[in-house]
């Protein structure tokens, strides 16, 4: 698995994405969100074999809401590199639209290239 970081709390959320995996299914990334002025808790997105799972701060607390969606529910995927760290926006269906600012660039390029050679490969 490639992770962006080793820290306590990106294993607490390994476990807590492990806990939703088929039998058959293995994380491949880990991300999580740079800290900045405008993020207290980070987000964090793990991308699996089939699925990616989106786990998001809730509340003024550590508590994460997990969603996740098939990689094949993705319609679009842009990436794009900034001064204070990359964006993520994933489109899908029904017009859900998760955009995900201040992540580390190189393993947000890693999980966009992943991202494309599956969602290639079902076309």
């Amino acid at each position: 698995m490639k992770q962006a970081s080793t820290e306590k709390h990106s294993l607490k959320v390994h476990v807590l994405v492990q806990k939703h995996l088929e039998f058959d299914e293995e994380i491949i990334h880990l991300v999580k969100q740079n800290q900045s002025l405008f993020t207290i808790w980070p987000e964090y997105i793990v991308a699996t074999t089939n699925r990616l799972f989106f786990c998001v701060p809730t509340g003024f607390g550590p508590k994460l809401n997990v969603t996740n969606y098939p990689l094949e529910y993705i319609e679009n995927i842009k990436f794009k590199a900034k001064f204070l760290g990359s964006v993520l926006q994933v489109n899908f269906p029904k017009n859900v639209l998760i955009k995900t600012e201040y992540l580390p660039v190189k393993s947000t390029k890693e999980l966009y290239d992943f991202i494309v050679e599956k969602t290639a490969k079902k076309a």
